[in-house]
């Protein structure tokens, strides 16, 4: 993942799928990142992009020719089982201190469409 802002790249720790069992046709991709206090101040750029992402990210079924074979089989994948749409979704970091693990329950509740 790239800052659209100056370009700086870092990966996610972790990648939760959500499927929306009731309509069959959105895809989540939820990207979480755990971080320790000491980092909170440092790091703030990679929360930022994460927040930025359901305004900021588009995620399209047509894949190019110049994407990468992965890409195409996940996209698909994605087709195949009736999706229309993937929506990536960034939270804020799931920190419980100096925050609390609310902190981030409520951030992901909040984001995730009921």
């Amino acid at each position: 993942m790239f800052s659209p802002k100056d370009g700086r790249r870092f990966s996610p720790d972790y990648i939760l799928i959500i499927n929306d069992a009731e309509n069959s046709e959105m895809y989540y991709q939820c990207l979480i990142e755990p971080k320790g206090g000491h980092l909170l101040e440092k790091d703030t750029w990679k929360e930022e992009v994460l927040i930025s992402l359901d305004d900021e990210s588009q995620i399209v079924f047509d894949a190019d020719q110049d994407d990468s074979q992965n890409y195409v089989e996940f996209l698909n994948e994605v087709k195949e089982h009736g999706y229309k749409e993937v929506k990536c979704l960034g939270f804020k970091f799931y920190n419980t201190e100096p925050r609390s693990e609310s902190d981030f329950a409520i951030d992901f509740h909040n984001r995730m469409p009921s």
